[in-house]
């Protein structure tokens, strides 16, 4: 479950590289991510250390390999 702070915006754990975001996807440690800012921000929730994180990622461009990857992956997704 997501924790959230007054206001309605998602306590973020920390930052994350694309490459380390697609790393999580592919060990299968994402269980969501929410886009913000027309696609070029992600909120990942990761199991981290049997933790469970939200972490940022700056996009790059396009992301519509990231939603396929997600998709494949049975990962909710929001925007």
């Amino acid at each position: 479950m997501q924790q959230q702070q007054p206001g309605g915006s998602v306590r973020v754990s920390g930052r994350v590289t694309y490459s380390r975001l697609l790393e999580f996807v592919d060990e299968g440690s994402v269980k969501r991510v929410d886009f913000y800012d027309l696609g070029r921000t992600a909120v990942a929730t990761v199991m981290v250390a049997g933790r469970e994180q939200q972490l940022v990622c700056d996009l790059p461009g396009a992301t519509t390999g990231l939603i396929d990857k997600l998709v494949s992956k049975n990962i909710a997704i929001e925007a």
